[in-house]
């Protein structure tokens, strides 16, 4: 199914270009015939559908933005070929897809959004550039100079949550609830816990309180509430379902209009995720960061814009689609800037050192958006800087 919707798009992206294209070749007729009949091998390591109620939606969207990016390399008369090797939820069948991924010796590696499966490739590929979409654990920040991430660490996200959380709720205490099993909820944890306490808010952080994925919809609420009140502000940083699922209980425990969640990425825009779907007879709400937002109004969004909008003006814009966008855009130009007598993995590699070593966050975008999401909908509300 991925591979034929990615085709599909693909052939739509390259009808957008094709008079860019023959434009550029007028201007610039030697860098196309430079790259004629290049074509650059592009590995996708990630289950797409690894949570649970995971739909065929998000599949869609996370290709959209690839098949855009697949664009940017045919303006320079570069072929791509892209190969999607899933897995399934069992312990480590990340590892196996990854040792066939090598197989095909590709010339850069997609690996997987979460920061847990990420973090497991690092003994698997050398001199590559292995890139995720979405990985913000701290430890993915220190696997090498071949692996990065697009999406900013955990404690950046914690300076903007804490700047939010004094601007709106300066007087309620904090209340986390962690996923115990997924590494990057407990680092975003654990980076909250220390920039909020260093920032002397005036109210109480409390100790994180535990509980394990498999046991989010079993597991008393009274353990997972322990220390708190309907007044609280949750701090529910884990993934979609889990996190879905714990406001919902949680507003049923308490019969209270004035309950309130905040969390991070994981838990996806509303229409493909599980935040904000459980319903209840009482009117939580939550607040998100995602760090891309389609709500921006810098050249690359807007551009990313108009090439999904002239194909389907009909389904919104994606929040996924602008960051496999980005990741690819984040591949084209490290290609471009590489060194034209290396192979294309060589190429690739020293293009990206290249542009970081003049500064890390190259790739990363600068401010958060904050997204209000309840069981109406969700709604931008503001842009949140980090300092």
């Amino acid at each position: 199914m991925g591979s034929f919707f990615r085709l599909i798009l693909k052939a739509q992206f390259t009808r957008i270009f094709l008079l860019e294209l023959s434009f550029v070749s007028i201007l610039n007729p030697i860098v196309i015939q430079a790259h004629a009949n290049e074509t650059l091998k592009i590995a996708i390591i990630d289950n797409l559908k690894y949570e649970k109620f995971s739909t065929e939606i998000y599949l869609q969207d996370y290709f959209k933005g690839i098949a855009a990016g697949e664009a940017l390399f045919s303006l320079q008369g570069i072929q791509t070929k892209i190969k999607h090797f899933n897995f399934d939820k069992k312990p480590l069948a990340v590892i196996q897809a990854a040792k066939e991924a090598r197989k095909w010796n590709p010339d850069v590696v997609i690996g997987p959004r979460s920061s847990d499966l990420f973090l497991l490739l690092k003994p698997e590929f050398e001199n590559i550039l292995v890139i995720s979409p979405l990985a913000s654990a701290s430890a993915v920040f220190e696997m090498g100079d071949n692996f990065y991430s697009i999406s900013p660490p955990n404690d950046s996200y914690a300076k903007a949550m804490t700047n939010f959380v004094k601007k709106y709720y300066p007087a309620r205490d904090i209340q986390p609830i962690i996923e115990a099993d997924c590494k990057s909820c407990v680092d975003w944890n654990e980076q909250f816990q220390k920039v909020f306490n260093s920032s002397k808010p005036g109210v109480i952080l409390k100790d994180a309180n535990f509980f394990l994925s498999a046991e989010v919809e079993t597991i008393p609420v009274e353990n997972l509430i322990k220390g708190s009140n309907s007044k609280s502000l949750f701090l529910i940083p884990n993934k979609a379902f889990t996190s879905g699922t714990l406001m919902g209980r949680i507003s049923n425990y308490f019969k209270s209009n004035e309950t309130v969640f905040i969390g991070a990425d994981g838990w996806g825009e509303r229409r493909t995720g599980h935040a904000g779907k459980y319903q209840t007879p009482y009117l939580y709400k939550g607040y998100y960061l995602n760090p891309f937002s389609i709500e921006k109004t810098d050249p690359e969004v807007q551009e990313f814009l108009s090439h999904i909008q002239s194909t389907d003006n009909k389904t919104p814009a994606a929040t996924i689609s602008l960051i496999t966008y980005k990741t690819m855009s984040a591949i084209e130009i490290s290609y471009r800037v590489g060194m034209k007598k290396q192979t294309a993995k060589e190429r690739i590699l020293s293009g990206f050192k290249k542009q970081t070593k003049k500064d890390k966050e190259i790739f990363r975008p600068t401010k958060f958006s904050v997204f209000e999401i309840d069981q109406t909908g969700e709604r931008f509300k503001e842009f949140v800087q980090l300092n």
